[in-house]
Formats: structure tokens, C-alpha cells, sequence
């Protein structure tokens, strides 16, 4: 079935999509959506790799003043900048080279009262290697005196202030004012290692929690001019539908 505002997405009904299970009180689901999933979690395994995924979601302060345009592109860009910087660190003082890659899946949803602003449900996926836990999230804010008009940002202890800082700096704001706008839903921790025999499982756990991101509901298709519903990291892809129409490639 055509989504009636976007012909370019099909809906599909069900517990089931090509033999895994969905969330099916959440359907309708994007049919591509869920392609782009499955994609991107396949890629995020591949050769052996092993993950640490973290569920996450992203929201704006109250009266946020700006256009959303651009955050994710920014949020994405300043949480390579530091994992880069902390494993180019880290190689230093141990000599031993870290590999560590970051995939990811992104969603927007838009509450029922449409003069509310968006928010973004986020699936990272980053070598177990490099990060085992999201760890703490300690932020203050930063007082400053006539001596201090310059403060030196301290450098981020865990990869929870990490994604912490990535946001503040996407909206422009400090980041101890992204506290709270940053939340990690119950069991926002996913480790799995393609040679564990409990993989195939847990692949199949995270693909049903993930359909989530596809469910057709919270997306308003009506609207013009406004920031992509759906995106996520390049990954190997054929046929026709990713449409870029339809998805924000980041």
C-alpha cells in the first residue's frame, strides 16, 4: 500500500518483515525505512565487527528560537570530531592503533500539536573495542569571573558527555544545557559480537526495537520546506527504494 502523502513510501501492516519481528502495535511501518535498517545493521556487523549500540533520543530546549535544518548533519559531525580526537588520544599514551567506526540509523517525530518542535530518536553503532559502555553523564555549569572570561573546556571523560557535547554544539548551546534534552531510554545499551552464539538473537532483538524508527505515525508528509524523517550513515545500497526524496543522507 502507497503512503497517501508520499507515493514514494510503501506501508506495510504486520508482526513480521522478511521473517523478523516488528513491533506491530506501532503499524503501520515505511517498508523502506525498515530496508534502511536492516542495511545499515548488516553493514555495522560486517567482516566480524563487533558493536556497541546505543539507543538514544535528541531534543530541542523549550522556545528553541532556531530552524532545525542542519542539527543532525552538525550533531554528527562534532561526535566524529571526538571520537577521533579521544582515540588518536588513547593510541598515543597505549602505542596500540583503535579501530573505531560509527554507523548510524535517525529518525525525527513530530508530536500531535504541530507548533511543537521535533525530536529525534538516534541508533549508534560504534566498535566494542573502542567503547564498551556509554559510561556517566557529569556536567556543571561553567562559572566565570573577570579572571576567566575564556574557560577551557574540559576534555569529555565518557562517551555519554561526548554525545552530550555533540548536541549542545549542533543547537548552540553549552553543555551542561544539553543535559536533560540527551536521554537514554531503558536498555540503551546493545553489545554484540558476530561470533557470540547468542547473536543472532540479539541482531534480531535490536531490528524489532529499531522498527520503531519506521513506524509511518509522527511523520508528516503534508508539510513543505521541512527537515528530512529519516536518515542514516552511507552504507551499500541498490535498487529503488532509497530514494532521496524520501531519506536524509547525512
Amino acid at each position: 500500500m502507497r503512503h497517501p502523502y508520499n507515493p514514494n513510501l510503501t506501508l506495510i501492516y504486520g508482526s513480521e518483515w522478511q521473517g523478523m519481528s516488528l513491533l506491530w502495535r506501532q503499524e503501520p511501518f515505511i517498508e523502506q525505512y525498515l530496508q534502511i535498517n536492516h542495511f545499515v545493521i548488516r553493514h555495522a556487523f560486517r567482516e566480524g565487527r563487533s558493536c556497541l549500540v546505543v539507543i538514544l533520543i535528541l531534543r530541542f530546549p523549550y522556545a528553541y528560537p532556531c530552524p532545525e535544518h542542519g542539527v543532525m548533519t552538525a550533531f554528527f559531525r562534532s561526535l566524529k570530531e571526538q571520537i577521533r580526537a579521544d582515540i588518536n588520544a588513547r593510541t598515543g599514551i597505549s602505542g596500540r592503533q583503535i579501530c573505531c567506526d560509527l554507523d548510524y540509523i535517525w529518525t525525527r517525530e513530530q508530536s500531535s500539536n504541530s507548533n511543537d518542535h521535533s525530536h529525534y530518536h538516534v541508533a549508534l553503532f560504534i566498535d566494542l573495542e573502542a567503547y564498551y559502555r556509554i559510561g556517566s553523564l557529569n556536567q556543571s555549569p561553567v562559572v566565570l569571573d573577570e579572571e576567566r572570561v575564556s574557560p577551557i573546556i574540559p576534555r569529555a571523560r565518557s562517551l555519554a558527555e561526548r554525545i552530550n557535547r555533540a548536541w549542545a554544539r549542533a543547537i548552540g548551546i553549552q553543555d551542561w544545557q544539553a543535559v536533560g534534552l540527551v536521554q537514554f531510554p531503558d536498555n540503551a545499551e546493545y553489545r554484540l559480537k558476530p561470533h557470540d552464539p547468542e547473536f543472532f538473537e540479539g541482531y534480531l532483538a535490536l531490528f524489532k526495537r529499531l522498527s520503531y524508527f519506521a513506524k509511518a505515525r509522527s511523520k508528516d508528509y503534508t508539510q513543505r520546506g521541512v527537515p528530512d524523517w529519516y536518515g542514516s550513515s552511507h552504507v551499500p545500497r541498490s535498487g529503488v527504494f532509497l530514494q532521496r526524496c524520501a531519506i536524509g543522507w547525512e
